[in-house]
């Protein structure tokens, strides 16, 4: 078995090219990096179904490191799809949270990125339920009344904002 590292050599020199495009992004990951996270993608999705896992990519041709064509080409695939969940720290604990919570069966890219994909959703609306809730304990001492006012506002707000999130995640598809 060849290590992790050989699977993707030849693409250290492009690593300064890619660092200046992230660079406006302090969550956003080098190419070097976000490879790392596809291969450690793999190697969770490998130990928790075995060999169902890796042998659905097999080709049976070996490039010149030994490293299956078919796995290395499935790894380019699932980078590409899974990019914009890297370049965003919610996108990142996204992956965490659907690698802990996976389906009985082995998902193919398309099943894993809806997964990665609910996951972000849930932590976008989390996040701004917390902003809501936090700008209104920092707000003026309301009346009984005026605290049950705002959080009926913020309730709508909220299921405004589902709504529009939901829309933003379908338009990945």
């Amino acid at each position: 078995m060849h290590s992790q590292n050989q699977i993707y050599t030849n693409n250290n020199n492009n690593n300064n090219n890619n660092n200046n495009n992230n660079s406006n992004n302090k969550f956003a990951f080098s190419h070097p990096q976000k490879e790392r996270s596809i291969l450690y993608i793999f190697t969770c999705l490998q130990a928790t179904y075995g060999n169902n896992w890796r042998n659905q990519f097999k080709s049976g041709i070996n490039d010149s490191d030994g490293v299956d064509t078919g796995l290395k080409t499935a790894q380019k695939f699932w980078l590409q799809k899974l990019d914009f969940f890297f370049n965003s720290k919610n996108g990142q604990q996204a992956i965490k949270d659907a690698l802990n919570n996976l389906p009985l069966r082995p998902p193919n890219l398309i099943e894993f990125y809806e997964l990665v994909k609910t996951y972000w959703t849930q932590l976008d609306i989390k996040r701004e339920q917390d902003m809501c809730m936090q700008q209104l304990e920092n707000s003026p001492k309301l009346t009984p009344e005026q605290q049950r006012e705002q959080k009926l506002r913020i309730r709508n707000i909220i299921n405004d904002m589902k709504e529009l999130f939901s829309k933003r995640a379908n338009m990945f598809d």
